[in-house]
């Protein structure tokens, strides 16, 4: 009985090498018993019988999407067949089977081998104290202590494949079932804070999470940013605790208009719990924090440069003035006066402040050093009411606004290499209505530019109507259906400007229960809350790798979503 001993074999990765070493004893007897894909001796260098391999005709380019494809068919033989081609091409010969042999199993169906890392093995693999591929022409034999191998040529009739039903690992999809496991945070705002006048600056908390392009640079353009500790001087309104405060946070109220066009509910702030799908108290916000008490607020959002929050309200006054307030679960105070409150809200990552609804947008930058005063007839209030309302290109009349929108910093999404913010927002449409995202581009110096409508495809739900909260997470962009349908993720690197683009594909990443009179806040530098990465399976299962051509156990394999 031949008893093989592999001591990390092949796939030991350090850096960008893979590393493989092996010892066999042998107690003698028929080597058939051995692997039949390896069989090892003190062999010198064996001679490669193709049996079996007459049967395929295989012409893979030597190229990434030829080796995708070869890895990809989860047979032995064709990666054996790509192989025995693309080695001589690196200008390198094959000098000893076995060794090629070996590999194989490790190199089939497996995604992590890329193009590059195979390039890179296979040039390493010249330099090792067993070198087993050389320059050409210059074979020798190996030293005693290397583990060498006689090719079986049985083992290549089994690996006739082209028949199976083992499928790519491109286009196997295997969905697993998720199981919440988040623990419920609480809204803080900063324990330690005391109004007191200071020079000292933090840094925000930054994403670790990998980036796609845009996101990348929405990354960037945040980190030239610098957080201050709010001037007592400026606001006795506390901030939030973003190093605490993950989950994204909606202001609403659920009462009914009176006869009066008065709500019949005052407003809270609210977080939503993940796993639920509802909405967890976190303050109150009574109609007398005001005198006369306030009529309607929205939207709000948090401003990245104190990390408080602002929203913009109207007061029950006779004629309805509009105000920017801050707001904290005790305190409530005015900002400025505007000529409208509008219906959506943000902050974009240079603490920029949008506000508006239907055709008009406006937006002020610093308002983080804006005195705060507790009643707005104050002399010193600051007075925005001549602001005029920046408008898109003239041949637009329309923007097209959702409930809500979140402003995107650091991209380039008309390709005019302009310095620009974009606000982003997601409306499902109204009985026939066809779904869209729209993004008006905003420039601080000469207002916004234009907007642009990309047409929607929902996966696995048919939402109608409004979304009426939106989170900004590090660049990615989460909108909450006021319906009660769920939480709806847009990826920002399949938004373009371009006239005919494909319909950007947008998936139901969580649960929500219904809301209305409502804005969504949250604060932008940290990492998204625990959402599914449910990639191409359907709500509800997050996709896993597939192992060895096969759906892991706890897995199910689906079709997957074009």
């Amino acid at each position: 009985m031949c008893v093989i001993k592999m001591i990390s074999l092949l796939l030991g990765f350090s850096a960008i090498g893979i590393y493989s070493e092996g010892i066999s004893t042998c107690d003698g007897g028929n080597p058939e018993t051995g692997s039949s894909m390896l069989q090892l001796s003190r062999s010198p260098k064996v001679r490669l019988q193709m049996e079996g391999a007459g049967d395929h005709e295989l012409d893979y380019p030597m190229t990434e999407d030829g080796w995708n494809a070869a890895n990809g068919a989860c047979c032995l033989l064709e990666v054996d067949i790509f192989l025995r081609d693309f080695i001589p091409s690196l200008q390198l010969e094959l000098c000893d089977e076995g060794s090629l042999n070996g590999i194989l199993p490790f190199f089939s169906c497996n995604s992590n081998i890329t193009f590059s890392i195979l390039k890179e093995y296979l040039f390493n693999a010249s330099s090792t104290s067993c070198p087993w591929l050389m320059p050409k022409g210059a074979c020798k034999a190996l030293p005693e202590s290397c583990m060498l191998g006689e090719y079986n040529a049985t083992a290549h009739r089994r690996r006739a494949c082209r028949t199976t039903t083992t499928k790519s690992p491109i286009d196997l999809l295997c969905c697993k079932k998720v199981v919440p496991a988040f623990q419920n945070a609480q809204l803080q705002f900063r324990s330690n804070y005391q109004p007191q006048r200071s020079a000292s600056k933090t840094q925000p908390q930054r994403s670790t999470s990998k980036p796609t392009m845009h996101r990348r640079l929405f990354v960037k353009a945040a980190a030239s940013r610098v957080h201050q500790s709010p001037d007592p001087e400026i606001t006795k309104v506390a901030p939030i605790n973003c190093e605490t405060q993950k989950l994204p946070i909606q202001i609403l109220s659920q009462g009914e208009n009176d006869e009066n066009g008065a709500l019949t509910e005052p407003y809270y702030a609210k977080q939503l719990i993940i796993e639920t799908g509802e909405y967890e108290t976190l303050f109150k916000i009574p109609f007398e924090r005001t005198s006369p008490p306030l009529n309607r607020l929205n939207s709000c959002g948090i401003n990245p440069l104190d990390s408080i929050i602002y929203c913009a309200t109207t007061t029950s006054e006779p004629d309805k003035k509009h105000y920017i307030v801050r707001v904290d679960k005790d305190k409530f105070e005015f900002v400025a006066k505007i000529p409208a409150r509008g219906f959506s809200g943000t902050f974009s990552a240079s603490g920029t402040y949008y506000w508006g609804g239907e055709s008009k947008l406006w937006f002020v930058t610093g308002l983080n050093t804006f005195k705060g005063y507790p009643k707005q007839d104050d002399v010193g209030l600051k007075d925005l009411l001549n602001m005029v309302a920046f408008i898109p290109a003239p041949e637009q009349t329309d923007l097209r606004l959702g409930m809500d929108l979140v402003a995107v910093t650091g991209v380039d999404l008309d390709d005019s290499g302009d310095d620009a913010e974009y606000l982003v927002s997601l409306h499902a449409g109204w009985g026939s209505e066809k779904p869209t995202v729209t993004f008006t581009k905003a420039k601080l110096d000469t207002g916004f530019v234009k907007t642009w409508w990309n047409e929607v495809t929902f996966i696995d739900a048919d939402p109608k109507g409004g979304f009426g909260a939106a989170w900004n997470y590090n660049g990615r962009l989460y909108f909450t259906h006021n319906a009660g349908s769920g939480v709806y993720e847009v990826n920002v690197d399949q938004l373009s400007s371009a006239e005919g683009a494909a319909p950007v594909k947008v998936k139901k990443v969580g649960i929500s229960a219904k809301t209305g009179w409502n804005d969504g806040l949250n604060c932008i530098f940290v990492d998204p809350p625990p959402f599914p990465e449910p990639g191409d399976c359907e709500f509800g299962f997050e996709e896993v790798e597939p192992v060895g051509g096969a759906c892991p156990e706890g897995s199910i394999e689906t079709e997957r979503i074009e």
